[in-house]
């Protein structure tokens, strides 16, 4: 049996921007038109390509 990114969660999703591919600014209480720099945009985890498992 796999077991659950440790990234994610298990979600799939970019832990940074939450799966939006949009980057947060903290404390702005808006969203950014800019890509996540972590996921390049797309909302997926990273490390496990949106497996949400090692």
């Amino acid at each position: 049996m796999a077991r659950k990114c440790d990234q994610c969660n298990g979600t799939g999703r970019c832990n940074h921007c939450k799966g939006s591919g949009k980057k947060n600014y903290p404390g702005y209480g808006k969203p950014s038109d800019d890509p996540c720099v972590w996921c390049n945009g797309s909302g997926v985890c990273q490390w496990c390509r949106g497996r949400g498992e090692r």
